[in-house]
């Protein structure tokens, strides 16, 4: 019984961090740049949730920003793939997001090892924009988030976390 109680407070408490206009935008940036990895095919979940775990964000923030994103893997995957033909110096492939969804439809199996090297080359690509992507969406939805009343304005320091300090000089008039 103990154990399932404390399975209950870790996904409760889950539930409840993060809930910062900081963390909030953070949750919204990683979840939309860890959505359009060329290569997810479904790993968004898991590296959403890691990400949850590890930087303590609201995880259904962050998987409902990665649910919402994920035509995004579809559109993006050009322009990462030419990012990465730029970085290796590679011929660019003559191919169109409707070509290249019109062979995945024919013979996936197949269009996935005649495309690995594209693959792998949109995903350096991405890698490289990627954490530019979660920089701007963050510095730009921060302010605006701010500006939501209901949000709390600080996350308080839990466990093993370092204290926030004030850097307001104390008056002691």
């Amino acid at each position: 019984m103990k154990v399932l109680h404390k399975i209950l407070a870790f996904l409760r408490d889950l539930l409840r961090q993060g809930l910062s206009p900081e963390k909030i935008a953070l949750c919204l940036a990683l979840g939309l740049a860890i959505s359009t990895v060329p290569i997810s095919f479904g790993l968004g979940t898991a590296l959403c949730t890691a990400a949850a775990v590890v930087f303590r964000l609201n995880l259904p923030a962050i998987q409902a920003a990665n649910w919402a994103s994920a035509p995004l893997q579809v559109i993006l995957f050009i322009p990462y793939m030419r990012a990465g033909e730029f970085l290796t110096r590679a011929k660019p492939l003559p191919l169109s997001i409707a070509q290249i969804s019109a062979m995945f439809r024919a013979d996936f199996w197949g269009s996935l090892a005649r495309l690995w090297g594209s693959i792998l080359r949109a995903t350096l690509g991405w890698a490289v924009i990627a954490p530019l992507e979660v920089l701007l969406i963050y510095v730009i939805l921060v302010p605006l988030l701010r500006m939501i009343p209901a949000l709390p304005r600080q996350q308080p320091a839990s466990g093993g976390s370092v204290p926030a300090t004030d850097s307001a000089p104390e008056n002691d008039a």
